[in-house]
């Protein structure tokens, strides 16, 4: 089965651990993680490499606790992204290194809530305590003032820090040379609220990444996997703009809680103007149509269908279609029978 993470024994009591992917992703729980770890027996050193968007709060604590107290020496390779809560993992090393064009993101911690007052300020407030604990292992880590901590994780789309600038935060020690970090996957765009440009730029070095880049390739990536296109990585230019031409977005998916009691009256309201709205439209030809069934076309006048009209002259051969709908039923049919035709006006 696929996961997101993996060990492998290596010789002198050291362990190398790879955390690729989202945190819980696969179905396999940071329980399954913190298990592995200790059925690795007591490895003085731990190697993990880390390429992360992040994940749950409660799964990132039981990864960061079952490192931090594993006993071994833990040294963390940034090879592409640490993310959100993948930026607390990281935390767990003693050493942090980071690929030239690595990235750490830290953000606001994001919860959702349902219910009434007391229980949605019941979850805004445990919320605010996975928040307070976050920044205090920021400020630990970074030695940075707690308020320039919070005002990085403010950000409209969170704070990230490129190769050297995670080191000139604090949240790094060293850089990792000669080694291009890993691509940004564009199966991850959907976590983010907004991505920064130099994300999809892994070649060029931290600074320049910094630098707007006007050319279309770029653009045409970022779109790409902001939208969650699907890209191989070697697609042209002209396939790129194919691909985002002929993106067709899914309908947005509608949930309502018909259990909530405030809910269910306005969908009962909007159905119930709803049929009257139909009602009223077809009320006058219902009446027509009833009328005309039961007393034929003259009778049914009053209804608003037509009104028969003189019958046509003996031997007339034409009508327009306006004098034959104006014909008593008999007499159009005794028309028709004389074969009698229909020109237009």
């Amino acid at each position: 089965m696929p996961s997101w993470f993996n060990f492998r024994a290596a010789a002198n009591d050291s362990l190398t651990i790879d955390i690729t992917d989202e945190i819980g992703c696969w179905g396999v729980s940071a329980k399954a993680f913190a298990d592995a770890l200790k059925a690795a027996g007591q490895p003085k050193t731990i190697e993990l490499n880390l390429d992360s968007p992040g994940g749950d709060c409660c799964d990132g604590f039981t990864i960061y606790d079952a490192l931090k107290n594993c006993g071994a020496e833990v040294t963390v390779n940034i090879t592409g992204m640490a993310a959100s809560m993948a930026s607390v993992i990281m935390l767990a090393g003693q050493t942090i290194n980071i690929a030239e064009n690595g990235r750490v993101m830290i953000h606001r911690v994001t919860a959702g809530a349902m219910g009434n007052a007391d229980e949605l300020d019941a979850a805004a407030k445990i919320a605010a305590q996975f928040e307070d604990r976050i920044v205090a292992l920021y400020v630990a880590r970074t030695g940075q003032k707690e308020a320039t901590i919070r005002d990085w994780m403010k950000s409209q789309q969170g704070t990230w820090f490129f190769g050297q600038d995670a080191i000139d935060a604090g949240f790094a020690d060293a850089l990792i040379t000669g080694t291009k970090a890993k691509a940004f996957k564009a199966q991850w765009s959907h976590l983010f609220t907004m991505l920064p440009a130099a994300l999809f730029d892994t070649a060029a070095p931290a600074v320049a990444s910094r630098v707007p880049d006007p050319s279309p390739m770029k653009a045409l990536l970022a779109l790409a996997s902001l939208v969650g296109i699907t890209v191989k990585g070697d697609e042209t230019e002209d396939q790129l703009a194919d691909l985002v031409a002929a993106y067709k977005p899914a309908p947005p998916k509608v949930e309502m809680n018909l259990e909530d009691p405030e809910t269910k009256k306005l969908f009962d309201d909007a159905v119930a103007a709803g049929c009257a709205a139909l009602k009223t439209e077809f009320t006058g030809e219902i009446a027509k149509l009833t009328a005309l069934l039961k007393n034929g076309a003259a009778a049914s006048a009053a209804a608003g269908a037509p009104v028969a009209g003189a019958a046509p002259a003996a031997g007339q051969k034409t009508l327009t279609h306006a004098e034959f709908r104006a014909l008593s039923h008999p007499d159009r049919n005794a028309f028709m029978r004389a074969g009698g035709k229909l020109v237009d006006a």
